[in-house]
């Protein structure tokens, strides 16, 4: 994915058990966009497809979703049972926008206020709307998802810089006994 980020908006990686990129979460104030890219194949569209799986999950699994025209199309409006430390279920909104593409397809899933009012909504969207799939030539099955890879910039970035010869070695602090109050 290559992904435009605007002003004011902060983009945070989702890494699988083995490191890779799976998904791409943009924030923006309480709201986000957790973006999805999967294979798809090359003739037609899943979205109709995806959304109709979601909204059947949802209504029999305790949520809800309805379907409307948003600015990139059909999305799902829905309300969504999550589990909540010491609230137990409790039942939060979101978005979800599909955009099918050549033997690709990206899903969005918006929470937060960005969920339920378009203005919350609008910077995050225009980001989905500007993104880039490079999809690649490998096969691969539908719904399959997109490995995704971090730029050579920002590979090195995340790099541990190298010691240089003779430089000296600085200890790094290490943490000591905590105590733990009880009230």
């Amino acid at each position: 994915l290559q992904v435009a980020i605007p002003p004011n908006v902060e983009l945070r990686l989702e890494l699988n058990p083995e490191g890779q990129v799976m998904a791409v979460t943009l924030v923006h104030g309480e709201s986000t966009a957790q973006l999805n890219v999967f294979a798809a194949p090359r003739s037609e569209g899943i979205w109709d497809e995806v959304r109709q799986e979601i909204a059947d999950a949802l209504n029999t699994g305790g949520g809800r979703a309805t379907e409307e025209t948003g600015t990139l199309g059909t999305e799902l409006r829905a309300v969504v049972p999550n589990e909540v430390p010491g609230q137990g279920v409790v039942q939060a909104p979101a978005r979800f926008v599909g955009v099918d593409g050549p033997r690709w397809f990206l899903r969005a899933l918006l929470t937060g206020p960005a969920a339920t009012d378009d203005g919350a909504a609008r910077p995050l969207l225009e980001a989905v709307r500007g993104v880039v799939v490079v999809r690649g030539t490998d096969p691969m099955p539908a719904r399959e998802p997109l490995v995704l890879t971090l730029p050579a910039e920002a590979q090195q970035a995340a790099q541990p810089p190298a010691e240089e010869p003779g430089a000296p070695r600085v200890a790094l602090p290490e943490r000591g006994p905590e105590i733990t109050e009880v009230y």
